[in-house]
């Protein structure tokens, strides 16, 4: 009977001892190294793996799509200055703003100016800014895109909460930490964790900007007459192009006449030394013609005199 007793003893205290030891396992043993170098937390791996079965739930069950809208408009305006003060105001009145604006040209000499302005409009106010836009001036072609990102987006937050769940055991982890080496080994996991929940963070704002604000790319050219915008008739075509051509010989003249008043200083530079060189070549002539007048004149008197001073010779 006794030695059954202290067998039994035995057992129960290799029993002790066992759990004693398994208790007091350091926390190092609780983390893990994962493929990429980084660490991860043995205890919430089937939280980390809930929270990813949620997310692909959430994907099929999502009713609210992330979507980009973009939108390009080439416009053709006879009224450039009032076109553009037309325009800021109408991205003013909507909440949005201007994010790029280039402008290019002169009005010297009938030049045509042009623009390119890139503006960020609310994405529920982008159908009623491209209408309005179309009511200030004629818009040649209008081309629309739109971008689902509504995987990437939930991809990211699921991401988002697997970290921010994993950050909060590594904390837990980090106040019952003893020992100096299971302390830098959580904190290196933790500044891991925080770059990586930083970079996701900063994709879903770059996202929320993108879907929340539409870009409005706008090349605006200023012409001397606008292209129709709808399908016209065989004589309104003919009077059109009757009407372009009469209007680019007049803005031809318009040129030459700009460009021959501005010249006229160096026209008169150029004749005032024209009439120098006539001047000197005039000159030149008629002194050539008077020496061969007096050569002439010379020949002709030398031989009358030969002739009259043979007869007195004689006598």
């Amino acid at each position: 009977m006794k030695r059954k007793l202290l067998f039994v003893s035995v057992i129960l205290i290799v029993c002790v001892l066992a759990a004693a030891c398994n208790g007091a396992a350091p926390i190092g043993e609780k983390i893990g190294r994962s493929d990429g170098g980084g660490y991860y937390i043995n205890e919430v791996a089937d939280d980390v793996t809930a929270t990813e079965e949620k997310s692909e739930n959430q994907i099929k069950d999502i009713k609210t799509r992330k979507l980009i809208k973009d939108s390009e408009l080439e416009i053709e305006t006879k009224e450039f200055d009032k076109f553009i003060s037309n325009l800021e105001k109408e991205i003013n009145r909507l909440g949005g703003y201007i994010q790029k604006s280039d402008v290019s040209g002169s009005t010297d000499y009938g030049a045509n100016r042009y623009a390119l302005i890139v503006a960020r409009i609310p994405a529920d106010k982008l159908d009623d800014f491209t209408n309005q836009v179309s009511t200030l001036a004629a818009v040649k072609s209008k081309k629309e895109s739109v971008r689902d990102v509504t995987m990437d987006y939930v991809d990211i937050e699921s991401r988002i909460r697997a970290l921010k769940a994993e950050e909060e055991s590594l904390l837990a982890l980090l106040k019952k930490a003893e020992r100096l080496d299971d302390i830098l080994s959580i904190q290196k996991a933790l500044t891991d964790v925080r770059y990586q929940l930083e970079s996701y963070e900063s994709k879903i704002r770059t996202y929320d900007d993108l879907i929340e604000y539409s870009t409005v790319t706008m090349e605006i050219q200023e012409v001397e007459r606008e292209t129709p915008t709808k399908n016209i008739g065989l004589w309104q075509e003919i009077g059109g192009n009757l009407s372009e051509n009469i209007q680019a010989i007049g803005k031809a003249a318009r040129s030459f006449f700009i460009w021959f008043v501005s010249s006229l200083p160096y026209f008169v530079i150029i004749a005032a030394i024209a009439v120098i060189i006539l001047l000197i070549i005039c000159l030149s002539i008629r002194r050539r013609k008077k020496r061969r007048i007096a050569v002439i004149k010379t020949e002709t008197d030398t031989p009358a005199q030969t002739d009259n001073g043979g007869p007195k010779n004689n006598q």
